[in-house]
């Protein structure tokens, strides 16, 4: 049967021509109007309280429908130049009433504000960029600022979330600066695929595909999409979280959607500039707790050759340190001593710097926003770093008095050196680093040669017993990557109004970048003496163009309807090159692809396309009472043709009690919610026929192969999201007091996973619609202002939220789900049915007393040593044992996440700190168990002195446990086999964010360019206040899907920083 579904098809070179060149001649047009130059008119005042009549320091003055502003100074007094003697000024500032005055010619005013009570006016931004009143809203929506998300310095903004939205988990792998950012909203969603969110910038979808992932046998992380967007930038960032608040953005929208809002000029007249810069230093936030007290070695024993120091200079099992010379790995002499603070010695101080520049200009008719930023990261990492520019151009522009335009430019490029190798990646240094004995310096390791790690010879400078442990130096300065990524982001749009309450928009924008990807296996390496090397590029295009119809007016005095109606045309292509040899360079020294023996040719490409329509109906009553419905339709082209539509609809009220009825005067606001919303969701290309590929030539013609290895569904249909939410949102004594709470369940169900099956099919795999997952969980956040005074404010935000996650069911006839593995096998991540998703499941200890079970498959009892209790059972060599079966032995995903805001400001100082929480959950360390078969770990000087232990416990018998076992043979018996001694609980608790902020007053700008400027030094994860964890950051999971959650081995250590910054605008 052939599928029928007409691809719209760009080509390559046309898909990504045509977003720039509409985009340009849309910003012509809005560039065309005059845009007027500023007149000179001094006014000068002070702001105070209506209520005490105390003056108000911080207010923000500007000259309306400009970008020229003013704060006011710790007096409450303000000066500006304006263009002239009748413009107005609006005076705004937290907590109260915003004010326009006219000057009519006045060049002196004070103002008095009126303290805010009303939520009246109060707006978010929801799907597809519109504005609607939070009033009206029947489902969660959280909204941080720009500005917030700034102050976080990260290189990912994505990051910048942790600890500030309830009911997000934001996680940063431990894969250095320019690593990928998980985030997940209200729990783990899919059981075969991401449960990321879908991340749109003004209106338009932007492609957020990781490119390379590490597991078991190592890798490296290929970053993402939204690292690409600049901080500086953005407005606002907007999290709808369930099904009926992402419901209008389709398929890609099941995991919840962040909306991102960036930066305008306004129309109105005048010249803006707003520069920013800050400086901040990184080191390791969490170092090794090492024992101290025995040096490298084996039995006991001091090496006596340089090839025994070579071969244990990862192992900690010698003699006591006593400070004697012994032979080291380099036949130099040195000191049996403990070498203090060993990660460090590696590791350097990384740097960041990020300047940005911002020009406005604006005509009473036309406004345009030329924003320039450069991101300059160097690792902790020796010999890596990241150097990322973006370039930012937006105009709008009324073309009449119905047809208004908007187009924006985002050019960004990204260059990454050496993203760091991880897990059991070979020249993953830092596995060497971590395992080092106490007694070993690694600055030797650097070597005496121009390129750090090499002999004479120009190969590596063999520093451990195994060729897959690299010598940490020639890892960093010659196993090497290079990341070369090009991208272009843009919209151009057309809004014409019909009347006050019909309008129309059409917009065309996308998202095109090209990634190059460089990596080199230096010649004369250990494990690959001959070298490698491969070049890789990918193309990736999407493409949306839609159409949104817009009504809004009311029907009588008391009802009021909002309604919406549109269409969206996804198209989506990916093309990956690839260029790779083997067998070893040629010319040793020679870095060129095609200097390889045998050089290989990879060539990947898939396409898809969503046709979509979809409206939404608002119905209000007395603006208190308020009914949403919703509907979308998808047709996808992954899916076949009797099974690719699907229609999702979503409906949600809200009711604001507190204007219905007469309320106490110390409840200010009240309001009710609920809500219900299902949402499909489609799949990859190709998974309903199988595909061909050329490979090779038999006899001068080509020869062709099928291209997977996995069984394809012709009958494949969507899968389905179902989720209801309820909550209220509540205000007391004037909003000093808040709190909105939100309970909710989502269970997607009919979830496209891939099963495997024999080998002797002929595929290993085949493509299933099962499964069922499930969330429930409860979200609050609370807001207090403890103090306001005209001098002084006090903030205090806190939220948390509570998560359950069930795999209710997965492939029939199936109850456990492999999802990922460690590399000390035997530890694995898994769905299991009954289980939250992602359980770490491994061996425990064998213990006496062993229950029974019944076997759900035969029916037989059967020893159930998982649940077993009592003293530890030891061998015949008085060596541990451990269960045989795999148990649960927790799970990645924390139970409680929350965070606390702190901000007090004085006068012109301001002070914020935010909290960072988590609680429940685990993670299995790889280091720790390495330092358990290394001999580093504390937990293994029991023992030493004596040079044996006797396990507490009893032997196979039952008897207690009387024989002697040496340390290394019982701590490294632990190692291999018993997980549980290794998953520890992930909770912490960390000083994620710290600054202090000074703006200087305006009476010393007086005379200057400047309105404002502000001076701050900013911290981020300065303080790890509480863990569970030895040796590691509890936020060390290697992994940067969510398969991989609770998995830590030897990433990148997570760092701290402290520097500096200042904001100037003119």
């Amino acid at each position: 049967m052939v599928r029928r579904f007409n691809l719209w098809r760009p080509s390559p070179v046309r898909a990504a021509a045509l977003l720039p060149c509409m985009a340009w001649c849309a910003l012509l047009l809005l560039l065309t109007p005059h845009l007027a130059a500023a007149q000179g008119f001094d006014v000068r005042g002070v702001v105070r309280s209506a209520a005490n009549n105390e003056p108000l320091p911080g207010v923000n003055i500007v000259e309306v429908g400009t970008q020229n502003g003013t704060t006011t100074d710790a007096d409450g007094t303000f000066a500006l130049t304006v263009a002239g003697p009748n413009a107005s000024l609006r005076a705004s500032f937290v907590g109260f009433v915003p004010q326009t005055i006219a000057l009519n010619g006045r060049s002196e005013l004070t103002i008095l504000l009126e303290e805010d009570t009303e939520l009246l006016d109060e707006v978010v931004v929801t799907a597809f960029g519109i504005e609607r009143q939070e009033r009206a809203l029947g489902f969660a929506v959280s909204e941080v600022s720009g500005e917030a998300l700034r102050e976080a310095n990260e290189t990912n903004v994505a990051n910048a979330l942790a600890g500030k939205v309830a009911g997000v988990l934001v996680q940063k792998p431990a894969t250095g600066p320019a690593g990928s950012s998980r985030v997940i909203i209200r729990g783990p969603s899919s059981l075969g695929e991401d449960s990321q969110p879908l991340y749109v910038v003004d209106g338009v979808p932007i492609d957020n595909t990781t490119l390379g992932a590490a597991g078991m046998w190592g890798g490296s992380d290929g970053g993402d999409g939204i690292s690409s967007i600049n901080p500086d930038d953005i407005e606002s960032m907007s999290v709808l979280k369930g099904p009926a608040a992402a419901a209008l953005y389709g398929t890609r929208a099941k995991n919840g959607v962040i909306l991102i809002t960036t930066k305008r000029a306004q129309t109105g007249g005048g010249l803006g500039v707003e520069f920013s810069s800050n400086t901040t230093f990184e080191d390791v936030l969490v170092t090794t707790d090492w024992q101290d007290q025995y040096g490298q070695g084996t039995r006991g024993e001091k090496p006596e050759t340089a090839e025994e120091a070579r071969t244990t200079n990862l192992s900690a099992w010698g003699a006591p340190l006593d400070g004697s010379m012994v032979i080291n790995w380099d036949g130099v002499q040195r000191p049996y001593s403990l070498i203090e603070d060993r990660l460090n010695r590696f590791y350097e101080t990384g740097l960041t710097t990020t300047n940005s520049l911002a020009l406005t200009a604006s005509s009473q008719t036309a406004a345009v926003r030329l924003g320039f930023s450069h991101l300059e990261n160097n690792g902790i990492s020796p010999n890596s770093g990241l150097s990322r520019t973006s370039f930012t151009l937006r105009g709008t522009a009324n073309l009449g008095k119905r047809l208004s335009a908007d187009a924006k430019l985002n050019f960004v490029r990204e260059d990454v050196q050496n993203r760091p190798r991880l897990s059991d990646s070979p020249g993953n240094a830092n596995y060497t680093i971590y395992q080092l004995a106490p007694n070993v310096d690694p600055l030797p390791m650097r070597g005496t040669q121009e390129t750090p790690g090499t002999d004479e010879e120009g190969r590596e400078l063999a520093v451990t017993g195994s060729i897959f442990a690299q010598n940490p130096y020639f890892a960093a300065y010659n196993i090497t990557s290079g990341d070369e990524d090009r991208r272009l982001i843009g919209f151009a749009s057309l809004t014409y109004r019909f009347t006050d309450w019909l309008s129309l928009m059409g917009r065309f924008g996308g998202d095109t970048y090209t990634t190059r990807r460089t990596n080199i296996t230096a010649w004369g390496t250990g494990y690959n003496p001959l070298g490698n090397m491969s070049e890789q590029e990918f193309r990736i295009t999407e493409i949306n163009t839609d159409f949104l119809l817009q009504a809004q007016r009311n029907l009588t005095d008391a009802v009021g309807l909002s309604a919406n109606f549109g269409g969206n045309i996804l198209y989506r292509q990916r093309e990956d090159l690839t260029l790779g040899g083997s067998g070893g360079f040629n010319i040793p020294t020679l870095h060129v692809v095609t200097n390889q023996a045998n050089p290989t040719v990879g060539y990947g490409y898939n396409e898809k396309q969503i046709n979509s329509l979809y409206g939404s109906a608002e119905l209000s009553y007395n603006d208190y009472l308020f009914l949403t419905l919703t509907g979308r339709n998808d047709w996808s082209s992954t899916l076949p043709i009797d099974n690719n539509s699907y229609f999702y609809p979503s409906v949600s009220a809200s009711f604001v009690f507190s204007d219905a009825f007469a309320m106490p005067s110390w409840l200010t606001f009240g309001k009710l919610r609920a809500s219900w919303a299902e949402v499909g969701g489609d799949t990859d290309p190709y998974q309903l026929f199988l595909t061909y590929s050329l490979s090779g030539s038999h006899m001068g013609r080509p020869r062709g192969a099928v291209a997977q290895s996995q069984i394809p569904l012709a009958n494949l249909k969507p899968s389905s999201t179902v989720g209801v939410e309820a909550g209220f949102d509540l205000r007391f004594f004037d909003n000093r007091i808040g709190t909105d709470f939100t309970v909710y369940s989502q269970t997607a169900s009919d979830q496209i996973l891939s099963t495997t099956i024999s080998n002797a099919s002929g595929f290993n795999s085949q493509v299933i619609n099962a499964g069922e997952i499930k969330n429930t969980g409860v979200e609050l956040l609370l807001t207090t202002t403890p103090v306001r005074t005209a001098d002084w404010r006090w903030d205090l935000d806190f939220n948390v939220s509570r998560n359950i996650n069930e795999v209710v069911e997965l492939i029939e006839g199936q109850t456990s789900l492999i999802l990922a593995e460690s590399r000390r096998r035997g530890n694995f991540v898994t769905a299991d049915v009954g289980e939250p998703y992602g359980t770490i499941k491994g061996q425990k200890y064998l213990r006496q007393n062993v229950p029974t079970k019944v076997d759900p498959n035969t029916g037989e009892t059967v020893p159930d040593p998982c649940n077993a209790t009592g003293p530890i059972v030891h061998d015949a060599d008085g060596l541990p044992m451990s269960t045989g079966d795999l148990c649960v032995l927790g799970n990645g995903t924390p139970d409680v996440i929350g965070g606390i805001s702190n901000t007090v400001r004085y006068r012109n100082f301001t002070l914020s700190a935010l909290l960072d929480m988590r609680f429940g959950g685990e993670i299995y360390s790889y280091t720790n168990s390495q330092g358990y078969a290394s001999g580093l770990h504390k937990a293994t000087l029991q023992g030493r002195e004596q040079g044996y232990l006797v396990g507490e416990g009893v032997d196979q018998d039952g008897n207690p446990n009387t024989v002697q076992a040496n340390p290394q043979d019982y701590f490294g018996r632990i190692a291999s086999q018993i997980g549980e001694e290794f998953v520890y609980d992930a909770s912490f608790v960390k000083l994620r964010e710290l600054q202090l902020s000074y703006r200087l007053p305006s009476r010393l700008l007086a005379r200057t360019p400047i309105t404002v400027a502000t001076v701050s030094v900013i911290g981020r994860n300065l303080w790890l206040i509480h863990s569970n964890v030895d040796n590691v950051d509890p936020e060390s999971t290697f992994r940067n899907d969510q398969q991989g959650i609770g998995l830590e081995h030897s990433g990148v250590p997570q760092t701290r920083s402290l520097g500096f910054s200042i904001n100037v605008r003119l």
